[in-house]
């Protein structure tokens, strides 16, 4: 009986410091989101109020230093979190959805490294097809590679598409509007868009002047 109680009261501790451990790491990877994700709107409003002004490009650089900070700070994070534990089961979708972003928002070698992870837990359900299908996609442009559903769109240029003919096809698998609506919807809210379907992946990164396997 004596041998029973104290199982039972070890069982009992434990439970209770992983329970504080998970809510730890829950807290953790949530801050982490919203700090990467005031980051970016930060610089989206940089962008929707100064653009084409003479403060701009400073202002800009110096949003995009803070962000680069607070990238890189969750990326060892989460690396480290990865490497050691794996994916941890059982988190809220908030903080899958950090695992999920920090990955997103990292270069190139990081996306491809964690790339095997990300769709294991999109076909578990813990990532849902949309923002699977806007991963797959910057996967591939970071590689120098067309995307699959055309949700990359870089310096207002579409990065290019494979197989156009069943574009629409594969945007409807996974949930997302036919192709024009999506661009109608830039155009919306006054970003011209340019997508010339003719231009190859070296064709635009000469237009580009950039390869953005090379952009951090």
């Amino acid at each position: 009986m004596r041998l029973l109680c104290l199982f039972f009261f070890f069982f009992m501790f434990f439970s209770s410091v992983f329970s504080q451990e998970s809510n730890e790491l829950e807290k953790t990877l949530i801050g982490m989101l919203e700090k990467e994700q005031d980051a970016r709107k930060n610089l989206s409003s940089i962008y929707a109020e100064w653009n084409g002004k003479e403060e701009f490009q400073h202002k800009r650089d110096s949003v995009s230093l803070v962000m680069l900070k607070i990238d890189s700070v969750n990326q060892k994070f989460v690396a480290n979190l990865l490497d050691t534990t794996g994916w941890p089961d059982s988190l809220s979708p908030q903080a899958n959805m950090a695992i999920f972003m920090i990955i997103q928002h990292s270069p190139a070698s990081y996306m491809d490294k964690y790339a095997p992870l990300v769709k294991m837990e999109y076909e578990k359900g813990h990532i849902n097809s949309e923002l699977y299908a806007i991963f797959a996609d910057r996967l591939l442009m970071r590689q120098n590679k067309p995307q699959l559903y055309g949700s990359q769109i870089i310096n207002n240029y579409v990065w290019p598409i494979q197989d156009l003919d069943s574009l629409d096809v594969r945007r409807g698998k996974m949930n997302l509007p036919p192709y024009q609506k999506y661009l109608d919807s830039f155009k919306d809210s006054g970003m011209e868009i340019i997508w010339n379907k003719e231009l190859n992946v070296d064709d635009l990164i000469k237009i580009l002047g950039f390869s953005p396997k090379d952009v951090r």
